[in-house]
């Protein structure tokens, strides 16, 4: 008589996955919520801590991504632009002198801007959007930088799709802090020309 199959038991929650990062190769832990990719950084012990700890908030709250207590505009993109700016200061150093090196002033550069009331200069991100709940900005108001950009006439196409970049790396970043949802940046890869 052949053996019964097991029924495969249902999880409450989606299963923590691992993936390759494109950019680093390095492994990265996800999970997808109510259809939506959630990432939890590189994938070890933190990554399983703060998946846990997303589960016990999203099954608190009805399996729902959004907490309806929280204010969803709190978090701008000035805020998004000192944290990130105060992350890379300290992560993108030369080895040698311990201080900052060009990756920062390119990131400061398109980011924060000189703060200059020079009409030559190309406007950043804070000067254009400063005031924008990060969360909302979206593939509009990247390729409105990216306009703003192509209209000075001062940089060249391959140092304006790296700007992109940076720009994309920075909103990244905070997705993988928990300051936007990680709905931001799929908006944002998907503006690409």
């Amino acid at each position: 008589m052949p053996k019964k199959k097991k029924k495969a038991s249902r999880s409450l929650a989606p299963r923590l996955c691992e993936r390759k990062c494109r950019s680093t190769g390095k492994p990265l832990a996800y999970a997808t919520f109510n259809g939506r990719y959630v990432s939890f950084g590189p994938a070890g012990p933190d990554a399983q801590r703060r998946y846990d700890e997303f589960v016990a908030r999203w099954l608190s709250n009805g399996r729902r991504i959004e907490d309806p207590d929280q204010p969803p505009d709190d978090y701008l993109v000035e805020d998004l632009v000192a944290d990130y700016l105060e992350h890379a200061r300290t992560y993108y150093v030369d080895p040698d002198t311990g201080k900052p090196n060009g990756e920062y002033v390119n990131l400061r550069a398109i980011l924060l801007g000189s703060q200059r009331d020079d009409p030559d200069v190309v406007p950043s991100v804070f000067d254009m959007f400063g005031k924008m709940p990060a969360r909302e900005f979206g593939p509009l108001a990247l390729r409105a930088v990216r306009e703003r950009m192509v209209q000075s006439g001062r940089i060249c196409r391959k140092e304006i799709n790296s700007r992109v970049h940076r720009i994309r790396r920075a909103w990244r970043w905070a997705v993988s802090h928990e300051k936007v949802p990680a709905t931001a940046v799929d908006a944002l890869t998907a503006s690409r020309r």
